[in-house]
């Protein structure tokens, strides 16, 4: 009668598993005699919220930082019939980083309009 023979492949899989095991003997071995030591699983998670919280900051200023832009393109581009250009206007009011230094006679009733809402965002993004 023939007698069952056990795979080859299951012979290295379980070889395979022991050396993974060993060596992750030998990398904690390693790490402790160097000082290093695992962390506990709160240290863990209050890095991943601290990192998480730090991109849902640099996302937020990134979306604020658009509407700004957006807002300063808005504004040139509702500039009454008689005011002077936009790089006029951009070297001479924006220089001081505000959108308040406008003045509103160089704009037409929807940049007036748009210069409201365009201080808010501004007020909230340097908040």
């Amino acid at each position: 009668m023939l007698e069952p023979v056990a795979a080859p492949n299951a012979a290295i899989g379980v070889c395979s598993a022991i050396r993974i095991a060993e060596t992750t003997e030998k990398i904690e071995t390693s790490r402790q005699s160097r000082g290093f030591e695992r962390r506990s699983g709160i240290e863990s998670e209050m890095t991943y919220l601290a990192y998480g919280l730090t991109a849902i900051w640099v996302v937020g200023i990134l979306v604020l930082a658009g509407v700004h832009m957006n807002d300063i393109r808005r504004l040139l581009n509702n500039l009454a019939p008689g005011a002077p250009l936009a790089g006029h206007i951009w070297n001479s009011s924006l220089r001081k980083h505000s959108l308040i230094n406008i003045d509103p006679a160089l704009l037409n009733e929807t940049g007036r309009a748009y210069r409201t809402k365009a201080i808010r965002n501004e007020r909230i993004m340097f908040a």
